[in-house]
């Protein structure tokens, strides 16, 4: 029950957080026009802030000015602290249960 929970708040924590992301690429993209390459529309914004989050880049959409490049480290740094705290609760976790 108790780790239904845990997991339950962790997808909405996470699906916030990218959502929020995305809401930032979107208003720097509005913002500075050509900040991206390719002339990405809303839904490639998300796709890019969806891939850069997982840290795969494929580099065909790119930042091309400097607050597009901020947020771009910024979702970059976001994703590591993630996946820092989701693994270390875990580790955590089972380690309390033994």
């Amino acid at each position: 029950n108790i780790t239904q929970r845990i997991a339950i708040v962790s997808v909405l924590l996470l699906l916030m957080i990218v959502l929020n992301l995305f809401l930032a690429t979107g208003i720097i993209n509005q913002t500075y026009p050509g900040s991206f390459s390719n002339n990405p529309n809303r839904f490639d914004l998300f796709y890019y802030t969806i891939i850069t989050f997982t840290t795969i880049g494929y580099g065909d959409i790119v930042p091309a000015n400097i607050p597009a490049k901020i947020i771009s480290m910024i979702i970059s740094i976001t994703s590591v602290i993630c996946l820092t705290i989701f693994l270390s609760t875990v580790m955590s976790y089972g380690k309390d249960k033994d």
